[in-house]
């Protein structure tokens, strides 16, 4: 059927994805169904419906989603808020989870980060109204806990770039929009207040259970409707309970068999307060000029109580009795001899982000319009990572303990002790085990205290013209510039606590007056752990400045000065026979990347550090082409084709490094072929991007007058330039000219040597399917009207390989992921239940000193639940209020070493948690 140009241009577009299998089957009935549809009734804007219902509510977010989906002409999932102040789910990330090709990783119980068809954090960009925003993260992948949904109107997550978007990710672009006050129909003012609860009772007696939230949003128009102010704020604090079991590893005993070389056994308590704020003033005096100021600030805090037992094993020199075996593993095991470690600790981070922007568009002609956007962007978290010991003695004095551990079903060990560890008459302040170590210098190290601290910044300016062609197939034209500087400062500070100033004083007894009751870790089968003020007691310890090279050569400044300019022509014609929208333009990326830093050696007790810095300069092509072709009625075939990049993280972008000198060679040669006496491991400052060159298709079929959809996608991607995090280069040394002896030794002069840094080596593709169903029931009978299912699902694999051959897991690659969301939502009521799941991944997860790290985790399963009621009369009118539950199947974070879901490292549980709330729109 042919299809008029002006009548294509006033079709609606769509929403999310669904269900693989889902999908198939309904690609097969509906696809049919709507073919049928098609040449039996009449178009759906011929239909009168006179007696339409106006839909609101969660029905009405899932309807906008899927009109953007449609009138775009790239490859695009969104999530649109059910009203002013009402984003469809606890959290932006648990709402852009349930998206198709989208999964959150969880950190202390909340989903903070992204990973969007398999790729981590790292490998997409955030955007806050169209503009890039930098993170409180240790990298770049955005922490989007530092937005609060209620403050959003719209989230995109656009996955397949055109050349007009600034800051596009290499896996996909996640664009958060606030409102636009004068698009609003009238004035708003709308405000809220929830309770928390979790499920589990406060681990900690001196932590919470319950939380908060309050939200108000104002938004008005004024002076003949040309002048707009919105305003939002928003407070919470919510608490989450973990229990958590840490294994060290696993070694192999005199047998063969798998034993428990150490572990931990936690209780944790975590709070999370944040205040934010946003507003934007709009300006719009006729159709030749309109100007807007916005801004966001987010001030948020976490304090965490972490308190229970460290237990050395195989690992601490210690030989099992009365062990059992069973499938590889002891699973019975008592060990005597045990000077155990007792733990109070306390994590605060504080962060804070802000969001500048102005915007101005003029009208230069009838047909010309010149677009000016200026943007600032500065995210700073501080992180204080308490860690205090308590133990019977000094460097395993005191009387032994005997415990014995128990394979549990799920992997993990219960603990078992002969000691009661809640006496506080019998523990003292010191380093139990003796491992105080500051480089050369032994220190009792009765606590340690971990202080990073990040600051990013980033400028941009950015000018476009367009304008209109006269043309039966190109619509318009776009050329722009954008400029923008970003700059990451990272700073680790460290230092052992010790009881006294001299080496001498290595116990210290703990007040009665920081006590505060005892705690049960997690598997803790013998009574309670003691729990005291661990802030009170790191003030009765004297602090050792830890000046080990490793913890100097992690501190650095990456710089980043990006030109970016690019031209695009959009499509919206016929096409054959066919309408077509869509785009073709490249973006031409010009980067000048620089980092400073120190690097650092230790010699006997000597530190020398020498400043250091370098960086590189590139420039890359990055062509794009969409089109959106109407193949049937409300039948679309998109293709996207796209050459990406993403920038290395930026701790593998930095300069400093670890320096190492040997007397008589250290059997690596330079590029000479000469024997090289020095070396060194850290960053480097000359990686080049990540290149993906892409293609994209996707199928949809849209039906039931814009508020069903059924999809199925596909992608592949060409991946070059991997970072092979564990590579070299030369470097020269001559700064630490100090380091050769005078005698004793047979250096030839020679101050080249290897660096052990990342490279970009790696190669190989990622690749993928997806599949989505929006279905209303009232489709299958009008008895079913209201009840509807959201289902998606995706599969997703990959290979990459380094230059000596060996194959690498990329981050955040789940293979399997799938989301399914049953509603109800009529004459006032609404209920929802939500169902995510993700298979296993490489997770990134906090490793020895704050240092980031990698670690399989094992699959998810998330169920969470809505139900409310919106009065809709009377003088209750415009009162919503709900009740919601999170994590209802207490599903786990778990990780596991070695390829082995058996070798379970680390355990969290956190309980559910429950809400009730209340919103008031007038």
């Amino acid at each position: 059927m042919k299809m008029r140009n002006s009548e294509f241009k006033t079709r609606l577009r769509a929403q999310p994805f669904t269900g693989v299998s889902v999908a198939a089957l309904g690609c097969a009935l509906l696809l049919s169904a709507g073919a049928a549809q098609a040449q039996t009734s009449p178009a759906p804007e011929a239909k009168a419906e006179p007696d339409a219902i106006v839909v609101t509510g969660f029905r009405r977010s899932v309807e906008n989603a899927i009109k953007i989906k449609k009138l775009s002409t790239s490859i695009v999932e969104s999530i649109t808020s059910e009203d002013v102040g009402k984003l469809p789910d606890v959290s932006i990330t648990d709402a852009l989870s349930r998206l198709p090709g989208v999964t959150s990783q969880r950190l202390q119980g909340r989903a903070d980060v992204l990973s969007i068809r398999g790729l981590g954090p790292d490998f997409s960009t955030a955007l806050f109204n169209h503009r890039e925003i930098v993170s409180v993260g240790d990298n770049r992948g955005f922490q989007y806990d530092q937005i609060p949904g209620e403050l959003l109107n719209r989230v995109d997550v656009i996955k397949t770039p055109f050349a007009g978007l600034i800051g596009q990710g290499l896996a996909g672009t996640v664009d958060m929009q606030t409102i636009s006050p004068l698009d609003q129909k009238k004035r708003v003012f709308a405000i809220s207040a929830q309770g928390e609860k979790n499920a589990y009772s406060k681990l900690n007696p001196d932590a919470k259970d319950t939380g908060y939230k309050a939200s108000l949003i104002y938004s008005d128009k004024f002076m003949d409707n040309t002048v707009g102010i919105s305003i939002g704020l928003n407070a919470i604090s919510s608490p989450v309970q973990d229990k958590q079991y840490e294994a060290w590893g696993f070694p192999t005993d005199n047998s063969g068999n798998y034993i428990l070389g150490g572990g931990k056994w936690f209780a944790n308590s975590n709070n999370l307060t944040r205040q934010s704020a946003f507003g934007r003033i709009e300006y719009r005096p006729s159709s030749k000029f309109e100007m807007s100021i916005d801004g966001l600030y987010s001030k948020y805090k976490t304090k965490e109580y972490q308190r229970g037992l460290e237990v050395p094993l195989w690992w601490g020199g210690l030989s099992p009795s009365s062990v059992t075996t069973s499938n590889g593993f002891d699973t019975s095991a008592t060990f005597p001899g045990v000077h155990a470690v007792q733990r109070n600790n306390y994590n605060q981070r504080d962060a804070d982000s802000l969001a500048l922007g102005w915007n101005a568009k003029f009208a230069v002609s009838d047909s010309v319009k010149l677009t000016v956007d200026a943007s600032y962007s500065r995210a700073h978290r501080h992180d204080y990572l308490l860690e205090t010991y308590t133990g019977l003695g000094y460097n395993k004095a005191g009387t032994a303990d005997t415990v014995t551990v128990k394979q549990l079903a799920n992997g993990t060990y219960s603990l078992s002790t002969t000691l009661n560890y809640n006496d506080p008459s019998k523990f003292v302040l010191t380093d139990p085990q003796g491992w105080g170590y500051n480089g050369t210098t032994a220190v009792v190290q009765a606590g340690f205290l971990n202080a990073p601290d990040f600051v990013d910044n980033m400028k941009a300016l950015r000018a476009n013209l367009n304008g209109q062609i006269h043309s039966s197939l190109f619509k318009s034209w776009e050329v722009g510039v954008n400029y923008g500087d970003r700059k990451k400062t990272a700073g680790y500070k460290s230092y052992f606590l010790q009881p006294g100033q001299a080496f001498a004083v290595n116990t210290l007894a703990i007040p009665s007056n920081i006590l505060v009751g005892g705690v049960t870790p997690a598997n803790f089968l013998t009574g309670q752990t003691l729990a005291y003020n661990a802030q009170a007691a790191a003030g009765l310890l004297f602090p050792a400045f830890d000046n080990r090279p490793d913890s100097l050569a992690r501190d650095y400044v990456v710089e980043e000065k990006v030109l970016t300019g690019y031209a695009q022509v959009n499509i919206d014609g016929i096409l054959g026979a066919l309408p077509v929208r869509g785009n073709v333009g490249v973006q031409v990326v010009n980067t000048d990347q620089s980092s400073t830093g120190s690097s650092a050696n230790l010699t006997g007790s000597v530190v020398t550090a020498v400043p250091v810095s370098d960086g590189a300069k590139y420039t890359y092509a990055l062509p794009s082409v969409n089109l959106s072709i109407e193949v049937a009625r409300n039948t679309f075939l998109r293709i996207g084709a796209a050459r990406t990049l993403a920038r290395a993280r930026m701790d593998d972008e930095r300069v400093t490094y670890t320096v190492s000198f040997t007397p008589n060679g250290n059997g690596q040669l330079d590029s000479n072929g000469k024997q090289t006496y020095f070396s060194g491991g850290g960053g480097n400052s000359r990686l080049r991007p990540y290149i993906a060159d892409g293609v994209d298709l996707s199928l949809e079929k849209y039906f039931a007058n814009g508020r069903g959809l059924v999809s199925l996608a596909g992608f592949y991607k060409a991946l070059s330039g991997y970072v092979d995090p564990n590579n070299g280069y030369q470097a020269d040394f001559s700064g630490y000219k100090s380091l050769v002896p005078t005698t004793g030794t047979t250096f030839s002069g020679n101050y080249n040597g290897i660096i052990s840094a990342p490279a970009n080596t790696g190669r190989g593709y990622i690749q993928g399917f997806e599949g989505n169903l929006t279905l209303p029931f009232a489709l299958i009978t009008k008895g079913l009207d209201g009840f509807g299912l959201l289902a998606n699902g995706s599969y997703t694999d990959s290979s990459v390989k380094f230059a000596q051959g060996q194959a690498v897991t990329v981050p955040g690659l789940s293979d399997k992921v799938a989301s399914v969301q049953f509603f109800f939502e009529k004459w006032g009521f609404a209920a929802r239940a939500s169902y995510t799941y993700r298979s296993s991944f490489l997770a990134e997860v906090s490793g020895l000193s704050a240092t980031p790290s990698y670690r399989t985790a094992k699959a998810q399963n998330i169920l969470d639940a809505h139900i409310g009621y919106d009065f809709k009369t009377g003088a209750l009118n415009g009162l919503s209020i709900y009740a919601e539950a999170g994590n209802l199947l207490n599903s786990p974070f778990v990780t596991y070493n070695n390829n082995d879901p058996r070798q379970v490292i680390n355990y969290e549980n956190y309980g559910a948690t429950y809400r009730m709330g209340a919103t008031f729109k007038f």
